[in-house]
This record gives structure tokens, C-alpha cells and sequence, in this order.
């Protein structure tokens, strides 16, 4: 349906027909979202909240009356809603969008009995360990599910329980955790996750072409939030090699290699334009922050004038080319070596 009204504009701005026109050229071609498949997108936004209200009642209501129940009480209660979630899982099997909202359940409730344990005997434990600990039991249900939304909670569980360790610990292996071995830590981390989303999508699209099965291609979520969050890292990196008094060049040299890397498999391999665009806005970032540290002897309004001029000018041209961009996208035929995911976007959330 998208892919219908992304051709409809696309003829519009070709001169094919007139732009008064467009909307009678929608409404024939049927473009518009149907009402069945706003009746299906209204379930599964209930189906969800549901889900995730069932679970924070839960979760709330141990929380309320934490000092009148027993750990007997309290460890029945969660593990009967656990073993009515396998229930429930293995009764409708079937059903994808209900089997992933039921295994993004039994992961909240996992995470809630892990907490219920850790409060009841006092382990004293680290805060990291939790969450650690909720990635790992998660990890087959993410795998089973093969959903986005449980792959979502996972990379965040491993980014907090990363960033809680490196909050508490000094070092290891004889290397201090210090800020910038923080970032690089997330960089690299995020970068390796992101190969390996991206190596299991390129067996997903194979797979699928293989059978004639396009609607089995997975969306794309997981990939782009990695891909942001090791870019947002990487960016961070390079920062600090500007700004800071000691110059390290390895930083901004792991970064220009990270940008060019990232240019060539998503503008020539994957073409995945939300990518770019956050790539381009890393690149002006950056831009700006080596013309920032060359004038900041000088910094006077003619140096905030030209600063100005050329966040303004830089947006511009990353604007222009992300347009042009997205129309070759959507006009040009697939290469045999790429891969347009922009439009395979299927419902597994």
C-alpha cells in the first residue's frame, strides 16, 4: 500500500499528471489505508497495551503491598502468571503478533522475579548482574520470537547492565575504565551487535527471496537503533579527540572509518535511508565542532555568523542529497548486490 502511494507521488512530480489530481489518482488506486487495516492496526495497538499494563499491574501490585505477603505468597503469585503465560504461548502458537506480545510478558515477569528474588534474600548482588542476568533468560525467547520488540528490550538490557559495570568497576585487565574507554566500549560493542543484526537480515532476505516469501523479511528497528546508538558513540569519540587538550587521533580516525564503512553498506548495500540521514547528521556535527575548535581563539560575532552559516548551509545539502536519494531509492531496480529494506517493513513487532 505504501509502496502504491510512494509511485502515485513520484508520477506526480515526473509531470505525469496534474497535482490537483493526485488525490482522485489515490482513491482509485486504492492507496489510502483500508478500514481492515486500520481495524488490524488498532487490535494490535490494544493487544500490546494490554499486555504491558497487565504486566506493570503485576509488577505495581507486589510493589503496594510488598509488606503484607509472605516470599511464599509473593514467589507463587509471579511464577502461576509465568506458567499461565507458557500456557498461553503454547495454546496460541500460531498466531505471531499474539505469541510475541506473550513472550514480551513472561520477559517482564522474569525481570520481576529476578528483582523479587534479589529483594527477598538480599543477595547483594550489583545492580549490572540483574540485568545481565534478564538478557541471558531472555535471550531464547528473543530467538524464538524473532520479534523487534523483544530484541529491543534485549539490546537495551545489555547496554544498562555495560553501562552499570562500567559505572562501579575500575578496570580490568589492567585497563581503567575511564570515560573515553566507557565510550569506546559502547561503540565497539554496539558496532559488533549491529554486524551481526545485520549479517542475520542479509540471511533473512536470502531465505525469503529463495522461497518467494517477501513477507517473512523481518522490519528493521533492532538494526537502526544499534546503528544509532554506535554511531552516537562513535560521534562522542571523535568529539573528544577535538576538543580535548591531549589530541588522540585514534578516536577520530576510528570514526572516519566508521562513517565511511557505514556510507558504503547502507547507500550501495542495504540502502537504508534512516541510516544516512542520521550518518549526514553526525557528519554536520562533527563538521562543525573542527570549525568550532579552529576559531575558538578567535571567537567573536563574525566567528558565530559564519558558524551559523555553515550549520545552515551543511543541513541544506544533506537535505538535498537525502531527497535525492530516497527518489533514486524508490525508482532505480534493486542491484543484485543490494538490498531496499525502506519498504519491508513487516509487521512483527
Amino acid at each position: 500500500m505504501q509502496n502504491n502511494r510512494n509511485q502515485i507521488l513520484q508520477w506526480a512530480e515526473s509531470g505525469q499528471f496534474e497535482e490537483q489530481e493526485i488525490d482522485q489518482v489515490i482513491l482509485v488506486a486504492q492507496a489510502e489505508p483500508q478500514p481492515t487495516e486500520w481495524i488490524d492496526f488498532l487490535k494490535m495497538g490494544l493487544l500490546w497495551s494490554a499486555m504491558i499494563s497487565l504486566c506493570c499491574g503485576v509488577i505495581f501490585f507486589f510493589a503496594y503491598n510488598w509488606q503484607d505477603m509472605g516470599r511464599f505468597t509473593k514467589f507463587t503469585l509471579v511464577e502461576m502468571v509465568m506458567v499461565m503465560s507458557t500456557l498461553a504461548y503454547i495454546r496460541i502458537a500460531s498466531t505471531k503478533t499474539l505469541t510475541s506480545a506473550t513472550l514480551m510478558g513472561m520477559t517482564l515477569f522474569t525481570g520481576a522475579l529476578l528483582a523479587l528474588v534479589g529483594q527477598t534474600y538480599q543477595t547483594g548482588a550489583d545492580p549490572w548482574q540483574l540485568f545481565a542476568a534478564w538478557g541471558l533468560l531472555m535471550l531464547p525467547w528473543a530467538f524464538v520470537a524473532r520479534a523487534s520488540s523483544l530484541w529491543i528490550v534485549w539490546v537495551a538490557l545489555v547496554n544498562l547492565s555495560v553501562a552499570l559495570y562500567l559505572e562501579i568497576s575500575h578496570g580490568i585487565f589492567g585497563i581503567l575504565f575511564t570515560e573515553e574507554v566507557g565510550i569506546w566500549v559502547f561503540a565497539l560493542l554496539n558496532s559488533l551487535l549491529l554486524c551481526g543484526f545485520e549479517y542475520r537480515s542479509f540471511v533473512q532476505i536470502r531465505i525469503s527471496a529463495k522461497n518467494k516469501k517477501m513477507s517473512e523479511i523481518s522490519n528493521r528497528y533492532v538494526n537502526q537503533l544499534l546503528a544509532v546508538i554506535a554511531g552516537a558513540a562513535t560521534t562522542f569519540l571523535a568529539l573528544w579527540s577535538i576538543f580535548e587538550y591531549k589530541v588522540e587521533l585514534v578516536g577520530f580516525v576510528f570514526y572516519v572509518l566508521w562513517v565511511a564503512a557505514a556510507f558504503y553498506i547502507y547507500r550501495y548495500k542495504i540502502r537504508d535511508l534512516f541510516v544516512l540521514s542520521a550518518v549526514s547528521l553526525s557528519v554536520i556535527v562533527v563538521i562543525i565542532s573542527l570549525l568550532v575548535k579552529a576559531i575558538d581563539n578567535s571567537m567573536d560575532d563574525g566567528g558565530f555568523l559564519l558558524i551559523s552559516f555553515a550549520i545552515i548551509g551543511l543541513s541544506t545539502l544533506a537535505g538535498i542529497w537525502l531527497k535525492n536519494l530516497s527518489k533514486e531509492f524508490n525508482q532505480s531496480p534493486n542491484d543484485t548486490g543490494s538490498t531496499d529494506l525502506n519498504d519491508t517493513q513487516a509487521e512483527d513487532l
